[in-house]
């Protein structure tokens, strides 16, 4: 019995499995579906076949455009005699000649280095792990001299005593018996050795302490007197700036938000006259007389700044107000910076100054997109920082992620910031503390820059051999066509050979020879036939691929008119199709004579160029003129073959579709009629049984 849809009988009564009956005459009537797939399958092969197609000519294309290139059939090379000193790059419009050069001087970047430590000096009187080491020193021992000395939790730097019961590192190594003194100079550690004691010998194997570390003398050589290499208290980097250990206080500031549709220098809305500023200072609350109104920013900011101060009853310019946009001249907003003496202690943290009324055109207030953050540029550019959240790391990463053109760097053996510009030369490095100190607060604003140098040196034959100087150490403009790049100063002189590239065009040909060949060889694979395997190419027979191996095949021996005899045909170069009948040639391949093609391409590049890219006969112009079309999207031979493949694929599906609904169908009835038989027949074996039971009964049989 079959379940398939309706409840069908398969043979109960007959004996025959009447399912696998019908399956087997829909299999019969099917047979043209399985044709029309197959031939679907041979349509999709020749479809694969003009992609691949498609695919080799492309590539072809490609390697024979790049032959109508000056950068290709000109190619120059440019070799020094020491590429440790100086290197070159040649463009093809340079001249064939050798050069002696001199490299006096490299070009150097500007620095500019915190005049000061970052972070105070160290904290003398508290125990060592609040001490301010960029280390923090461990419990334990350490040696000087062969003497252990011991230090726990609560041991200080000095508690000004220093005697021989002080809990202190000074007391402890003075009176330790180690022959050496001990004391802090200008934020080092200095040791002394005692008169006629032995050199200073420092740590032991069996140091559980790392003091000596955190105080930066060990591994320096023995010596009567040895002093920290580094550094003791410096700032803390990854902690906020306002717990930062910093050498000066933070100042605090309020950066104003921007009105949509505000121009440079305007208010995006008027100011109201007569308006007043209500803000915080130090605790207090003040509000400013009225304001003269309009939209000009800089006599708005003036005027703000007058009555502020005006209002707390401080001097000029305490209270400071400036206009400055994030982004260059965009987005302008007003600047308030509280430049007293930075609040300490327990109120560090808070902001100083803040505004609490104005009017909405200022946007000064927090409802309004003003912010407690800083704001400094550099050279130009602006970065924002909060000195409640941010970290001098933070503030590092921020200056190189942006376009300032410059990279910062911390040094924790100085504890000191470092700005280097990018650019090599005597360039200035800009700097102003818009908002807040940051700047100031690190020693950068006012610090002396270390001007860079521009690069200094000598070419033979160049202006009679007279000093040149460069902001950079890549070199352009002084060899036409050519780019030094200077690296290493030597008094001797270094060689640089500039010549003809003949290896580069000759690959760059070599580049076209192989696609073309290895395009024949597929036309010729997608129409053979192998007699052994009896097996044929999908495109057998096709006679517009045989048209394109002609075209191919007949481009490649063309003669282009106007060229010099020896450069107007790839034959005269030497590029030919092989001698007849050699053994082992591939049909319509090209080959190379190698001394020929290279003599050519040193001799006269220039015709070789032209041979290829002469505008209208160029070999390469006519391939790409004969390959654009046929490929051409919807009028070209391989596009139109395409879409003709894909509308018979289209029309076999629609009717394998069509066929297979007539096979359900036909499916359908089969089950029927076989079913209604099935059940007649049932009927009349239980009829004959009923007759033979009367029979039985009457005794008949």
């Amino acid at each position: 019995m079959a379940v398939a849809g309706d409840f069908r009988i398969s043979g109960l009564a007959s004996g025959y499995d009447t399912a696998q009956l019908i399956e087997q005459l829909i299999a019969i009537e099917r047979r043209p579906v399985l044709q029309m797939q197959k031939r679907q399958d041979r349509i999709k092969a020749r479809s694969d076949a003009w992609r691949d197609i498609t695919t080799r000519l492309s590539n072809l294309k490609s390697k024979i455009s790049s032959l109508k290139l000056a950068g290709t059939m000109n190619a120059k090379s440019a070799s020094s005699s020491d590429d440790k000193l100086l290197t070159a790059a040649a463009e093809p419009g340079a001249a064939n000649s050798v050069y002696k050069i001199w490299v006096d001087q490299l070009a150097t970047s500007t620095r500019v280095t915190s005049g000061r430590q970052v972070g105070r000096e160290l904290d003398l009187g508290v125990k060592l792990s609040e001490a301010g080491f960029a280390i923090t020193p461990t419990v334990g021992t350490f040696t000087i001299n062969g003497v252990a000395i011991r230090i726990d939790a609560d041991t200080v730097m000095s508690d000004g005593v220093d005697n021989a019961d002080s809990n202190s590192i000074f007391g402890k190594i003075n009176h330790s018996g180690a022959g050496v003194t001990a004391s802090v100079e200008e934020n080092r550690l200095v040791l002394r050795a005692e008169p006629d004691a032995e050199p200073i010998r420092l740590g032991s194997g069996g140091d559980t302490s790392n003091f000596l570390t955190a105080a930066k003398v060990l591994g320096i050589p023995a010596g009567d007197t040895i002093t920290s290499y580094g550094a003791l208290g410096v700032a803390r980097t990854t902690a906020a700036l306002n717990k930062a250990r910093l050498a000066a206080g933070m100042s605090h500031s309020i950066t104003g938000g921007v009105a949509e549709g505000e121009v440079e220098g305007k208010l995006a809305t008027a100011l109201e006259a007569g308006t007043t500023v209500t803000f915080t200072y130090r605790g207090e609350e003040y509000t400013t007389s009225a304001l003269s109104g309009g939209n000009d920013m800089e006599l708005i900011a003036a005027e703000l700044q007058a009555k502020m101060n005006e209002a707390a009853g401080l001097d000029s310019g305490v209270i400071r107000v400036r206009i400055s946009g994030l982004e260059g001249k965009a987005n302008d907003r007003f600047v308030i910076t509280d430049t007293a003496e930075p609040m300490s202690g327990d109120d560090a943290a808070d902001n100083s100054i803040m505004v609490n009324e104005a009017s909405d055109a200022l946007k000064l207030t927090l409802a309004d997109g003003a912010t407690t953050r800083g704001m400094f540029k550099i050279n130009g550019v602006a970065i924002q920082y909060d000195a409640n959240r941010d970290a001098i790391n933070d503030i590092i990463n921020r200056i190189n992620a942006s376009t300032a053109n410059v990279t910062a760097a911390y040094d924790g053996l100085s504890d000191r910031l470092v700005l280097t510009s990018k650019e090599t030369g005597g360039l200035t490095v800009t700097m102003d503390d818009v908002g807040g100190n940051f700047l100031a607060a690190v020693g950068l604003a006012g610090a002396e820059q270390e001007y860079g140098k521009n690069a200094l040196f000598r070419i033979d034959g160049v202006q009679g051999g007279v000093q040149l100087s460069s902001a950079s150490n890549t070199v352009s403009g002084v060899l036409t066509n050519v780019t030094l790049d200077l690296r290493e100063v030597s008094d001797d002189p270094v060689t640089l050979t500039v010549s003809q590239n003949v290896d580069s065009a000759y690959n760059a040909v070599r580049g076209f020879v192989d696609q073309y060949g290895s395009t024949m060889d597929l036309l010729s694979s997608l129409t053979a036939y192998d007699k052994e395997t009896k097996t044929a190419g999908a495109l057998q027979g096709n006679s517009a691929v045989r048209g394109i191996q002609t075209s191919l095949r007949r481009l490649a021996m063309v003669s282009v008119e106007g060229q010099p005899k020896g450069f107007d045909s790839l034959l005269a170069i030497g590029i030919s199709t092989g001698a007849p009948g050699k053994a082992g040639s591939r049909t319509g391949a090209l080959t190379i004579d190698e001394a020929k093609l290279k003599e050519a391409l040193r001799t006269d590049p220039q015709s070789v160029l032209r041979l290829f890219n002469e505008a209208e006969q160029g070999i390469s112009v006519q391939y790409e003129k004969y390959i654009d079309e046929l490929v051409k999207s919807t009028s070209g031979l391989i596009s139109q073959t395409q879409n003709i493949l894909k509308d018979q694929t289209r029309e076999i599906d629609r009717r394998i579709q069509e066929m297979e609904a007539r096979l359900e169908k036909r499916k359908e009835s089969l089950v029927r009629q076989y079913t209604q038989m099935e059940k007649a027949l049932a009927a009349m074996y239980q009829q004959q049984m009923w007759m033979d039971s009367q029979f039985n009964s009457m005794g008949i049989w």
